[in-house]
């Protein structure tokens, strides 16, 4: 575009401006290149302004340079020359002024917003974590909602409690966890893991880091008086035999604990299994039906054995949504019914439905065929976290969780479940 200047240039002086100004000499008084001194009727200040046409509109726009006391002769035919070269390269200075000014105010809500966020406190990003997750629709009931963020207010001292939470450090942390963690291991152990939670989301903010997630391992040094006990798990030499005598057994809860101990599954996510979450021989457990406090379940996927298909098979076309139904008003099997069905076959001294996993475990660990992340994995212990450093390390944890559920089935099956009873899995 050619350039849009006026000739000739510099006509004004400064003695002459100062002459013009005291004379009150109303309008506009041309100093050229589009620069105007204006003197303006209504006794407002003398201004600088550039008149030009629009590379976009091809209108005659105004630009206002500034006040005459502000910007001397030379000052205002700089700014004009800076103007003249936006418009030499097509560019409107207006429009250009514009998103500049919107540039500016947004880069100014910004920074306010990280001032702000950095001196937010704990409570307060406590509280703004915990209305994500309500807006998520993570808690299943309002109890479970409440319970979420009363836990942490009622244990986290008040003085760390309302500190910015930039401000926190490891030691503030440990001072009250310590003491938590050897009266009330599972309160602390909630309590952590929504530290964690709260303390990643804010981040960016925290010059400490995540000083929840960095004291993990310091706790777990720490002698508790909580003890979790053990669930009674089968012996691994047993367990094909036990499986032997589970087949001839007829009844849907026969069929739902053969189903459970070849996915290596909770007896519950069991009970909750719907056919929507079983898509060919991939089983993806919702991260509502997970273990876990409400909002912080991960989902889970079990790569389903021929066996455990063949199970499915078994018992397809008893519900219409619940792959292992009951006498329950929802309709769902009750866990005790596999409790009750271990009952029955005497072995309740030595097992439960949980303690399955147990027995899986001590094979899998057992074989030494498979990494601790492939067979954490497959029981759903910190999925995530698993799953995701993995692949950050460029390793699929998937087709070695496949195989190591198939050679489980294979180890517990040995007759690839033709010695089945023939009989109908009713409930």
């Amino acid at each position: 575009m050619r350039p849009q200047r006026s000739r000739p240039q510099h006509l004004l002086t400064r003695e002459k401006v100062g002459d013009l100004i005291k004379a009150n000499a109303i309008g506009r008084h041309k100093d050229g290149g589009n620069l105007y001194l204006v003197i303006h009727r209504n006794g407002r200040a003398p201004a600088w302004e550039m008149i030009y046409k629009s590379p976009s509109t091809g209108k005659d726009r105004t630009y206002r340079i500034g006040m005459e006391a502000d910007y001397t002769l030379v000052i205002a035919r700089e700014r004009a020359a800076q103007v003249r070269r936006q418009l030499d390269e097509g560019i409107d200075p207006l429009d250009a002024r514009e998103v500049a000014r919107k540039e500016a105010a947004s880069n100014r809500v910004i920074e306010e917003a990280k001032e702000k966020r950095a001196s937010a406190t704990l409570r307060a990003e406590a509280e703004a974590y915990h209305s994500l997750l309500i807006h998520a629709g993570r808690f299943k009931t309002a109890k479970a909602q409440t319970q979420w963020l009363s836990r942490i207010e009622n244990n986290v001292p008040r003085d760390i409690w309302l500190k910015p939470i930039a401000l926190i450090t490891e030691d503030d942390i440990k001072s009250f966890m310590e003491p938590l963690w050897v009266a009330k291991y599972p309160t602390a152990k909630k309590v952590r893991q929504r530290l964690d939670a709260i303390f990643h989301r804010a981040r960016g903010h925290t010059p400490q880091g995540n000083v929840a997630a960095i004291i993990k391992r310091d706790l777990h040094l720490v002698k508790k008086k909580h003890r979790e006990k053990p669930h009674r798990a089968l012996p691994v030499e047993d367990m094909p035999s036990f499986m032997g005598e589970l087949r001839q057994r007829p009844g849907i809860s026969a069929r739902a604990l053969e189903f459970q101990i070849l996915t290596a599954a909770r007896p519950n996510e069991v009970v909750r299994l719907d056919w929507k979450d079983i898509k060919g021989d991939v089983w993806t457990v919702p991260a509502d039906k997970m273990k876990g406090d409400d909002g912080e379940q991960e989902e889970h996927v079990v790569y389903l054995s021929k066996a455990a298909c063949a199970v499915l098979e078994q018992v397809r076309g008893m519900h219409k949504t619940i792959v292992f139904p009951g006498q329950s008003r929802h309709g769902r099997m009750s866990e005790n019914a596999m409790l009750n069905l271990i009952e029955r076959m005497g072995k309740t001294i030595v097992m439960t439905g949980h303690g399955c996993r147990g027995t899986f475990s001590k094979w899998a660990y057992g074989q030494q065929k498979w990494s601790e992340d492939v067979i954490e994995c497959c029981l759903a212990h910190t999925e995530a976290d698993r799953v995701k450093r993995c692949y950050q390390a460029g390793v699929n944890l998937n087709p070695f969780r496949a195989d190591c559920l198939a050679r489980w089935a294979e180890f517990i099956d040995p007759h690839g479940g033709k010695q089945r009873s023939r009989l109908k899995a009713v409930a």
